[in-house]
């Protein structure tokens, strides 16, 4: 059988239930992000449930690295290295303890979570708004695009955590650099790059050269704010594409 999205998300609660698989441990050089929660899994752990789910055999299973992470990320999944900073992670856990806390109703709490995890309502609003591609990459595969707020959810009010006019639909990649302020766009859509993150890279992310992309009135104001932050962090530190 042919490995799908639906093996992985399986083996990824199945770790939840029941920890690793006998024989494997942390990974030591690679997580791979849960969707749904955030949470960080062992890639190789991953591989080998999905593929025992999907019916194949979890004999001569790689070793990790490339070989591992590779038809995982095929499928959309995010592989991050393990000494990256897990605090984008772990804020996104303190954001979903806190909206379980407040004292929103059910629908408005439900509503928030899935919007901070980029799912339902609002990633469904900016599949339609962007017409479910990304603007920069003009991919189509749903699976990797991500439903990225452009102003922080941490600094965001809870009607513009909600609000479409506040996201943009991004392959995976993309987002990784918007949502970490190495990327941003000019009002009229025209793209800003750190020096940190080369030309040549952008290349090998499928990132065209002059690429513009039209930012709807209504999120003018989320963009300017998304600005300032990439000038805060950056400087003068940056180039167009």
């Amino acid at each position: 059988m042919v490995l799908e999205r639906k093996h992985v998300e399986a083996a990824i609660e199945r770790i939840k239930a029941e920890g690793l698989p006998e024989g494997n441990r942390e990974s030591t050089r690679w997580d791979l992000i849960d969707p749904k929660s955030g949470q960080r899994f062992p890639p190789k752990a991953i591989l080998r449930w999905a593929r025992e789910k999907s019916g194949q055999t979890i004999d001569n299973l790689p070793g990790g690295g490339w070989p591992t992470n590779n038809p995982l990320r095929k499928l959309g999944f995010e592989i991050v290295p393990k000494n990256e900073s897990n605090e984008v992670d772990t804020g996104i856990a303190e954001d979903i303890s806190n909206v379980k806390n407040s004292k929103f109703d059910a629908t408005t709490k439900a509503q928030l979570i899935d919007a901070r995890l980029g799912q339902g309502k609002f990633r469904n609003a900016l599949m339609d708004r962007w017409q479910e591609c990304c603007p920069i990459t003009k991919c189509t595969v749903a699976a990797v695009l991500r439903a990225s707020h452009i102003k922080p959810w941490r600094d965001s009010t809870n009607a513009e955590r909600l609000d479409p006019a506040n996201g943009l639909l991004l392959s995976a990649s993309i987002d990784a650099l918007f949502d970490r302020a190495l990327l941003t766009f000019d009002s009229d859509g025209a793209m800003k790059v750190a020096k940190e993150v080369s030309s040549i890279q952008l290349d090998r992310l499928g990132v065209p050269s002059n690429v513009k992309i039209t930012i709807p009135e209504n999120s003018q104001v989320f963009i300017k704010q998304h600005q300032a932050e990439f000038h805060t962090k950056n400087g003068q530190s940056y180039y167009r594409r």
